[in-house]
């Protein structure tokens, strides 16, 4: 239940991920091993139950990162593919660590819970 709402909690450090020059990059890492813990977890069913009766699907709503998608602005695109310093990822590669794991732990959630399960 703690990493259900550790998500929510993380939500302002995880916006600033997706700022053009990130501070560090830990947060983002530490959210990716959250979010494959939690994939794990609903692979099962009684995994996925239990996820849906601590009320993360609800967690995740609430966090506005998933909204903060790297968009165009005029003719310029902001966040390349191309990362800007170094080994800092482009925005919008951040962008898709931080997508993609939602997706797949809902999609792992819908799936191992079935057309029965209601609530998630």
């Amino acid at each position: 239940q703690k990493v259900c709402a550790s998500l929510q909690w993380d939500d302002e450090t995880l916006q600033k991920m997706l700022h053009p020059q990130p501070d560090i990059l830990r947060p983002l890492y530490i959210y990716e091993s959250k979010m494959a813990f939690l994939i794990r977890v609903a692979s099962s069913p009684m995994g996925a139950r239990d996820l849906v009766a601590m009320n993360c699907l609800a967690h995740l709503n609430e966090c506005r990162f998933i909204d903060l998608r790297p968009g165009n602005h005029g003719n310029k695109a902001i966040g390349s593919i191309q990362g800007t310093a170094g080994f800092i990822p482009s925005t919008t590669i951040r962008y898709l660590q931080l997508l993609l794991p939602v997706l797949r732990f809902v999609l792992t959630l819908m799936t191992t819970s079935g057309p029965q399960q209601k609530e998630a």
